[in-house]
């Protein structure tokens, strides 16, 4: 992916959705965005909101094999084939506390083109 801008991904976490915040990945095929778990946040399998939980925040991505052209920003279905919480097992037990943030990768071979 060619970046302009900060992207973020919405998370679905309980009790409210965070987001991650891009991270790396700009002129690759991988992103990489960084959530910092909140207390009291739980996932038994995080996963993002929704397919369209990719937000550009006001820049831009490209395909790298399109150079130029938009990159679909639509991301497969939660829990399904090629979903976050499909690829990895991520569990989030805060237990109230303020825990390390971590970091999520999504390729270009995963959906988004």
């Amino acid at each position: 992916m060619t970046l302009k801008g900060a992207p973020h991904l919405l998370l679905d976490t309980y009790p409210a959705q965070r987001r991650a915040a891009y991270e790396s990945g700009n002129n690759t095929d991988t992103l990489t965005f960084r959530y910092a778990v909140q207390p009291a946040d739980n996932s038994m399998d995080l996963g993002y909101a929704g397919t369209g939980s990719l937000s550009l925040n006001g820049g831009s991505m490209a395909a790298v094999r399109s150079p130029g052209a938009a990159a679909d920003l639509s991301l497969p279905p939660p829990q399904g084939p090629g979903s976050l919480s499909s690829n990895k097992d991520i569990i989030i037990a805060s237990k109230g506390e303020r825990s390390p943030s971590g970091t999520a990768a999504f390729s270009d071979a995963a959906g988004l083109q």
